[in-house]
């Protein structure tokens, strides 16, 4: 059995495949967190923008919910980068 720098066997031990994921450390923790900002910010703006319509807010909303960090970088892309470019454009 091979053991790892914890002093814990890898090899038919139910540890074995999450002894790998340790090298993740605290970068995989602060992509893990910015993610997550991320993802709270996007849905904040989506619930507090006024829309032409409620059924486009709720529908941002749940793109948002169930898609996680891809559904907030789409909702960034189409919504707050067009918002931001038609208030450039009226200055």
């Amino acid at each position: 059995m091979v053991y790892n720098f914890l002093g814990c066997g890898v090899g038919n031990s139910m540890w074995g495949p999450f002894v790998g994921m340790m090298g993740f450390g605290l970068g995989g923790v602060l992509i893990f967190l910015l993610f997550a900002i991320f993802w709270i910010w996007m849905l904040v703006d989506a619930i507090t923008r006024k829309f032409k319509s409620d059924l486009e807010k709720i529908v941002w909303v749940l793109v948002i919910i169930f898609t996680h960090v891809i559904g907030a970088v789409i909702y960034y892309l189409v919504v707050k980068l067009r918002a931001k470019n038609s208030r450039k454009r009226r200055r």
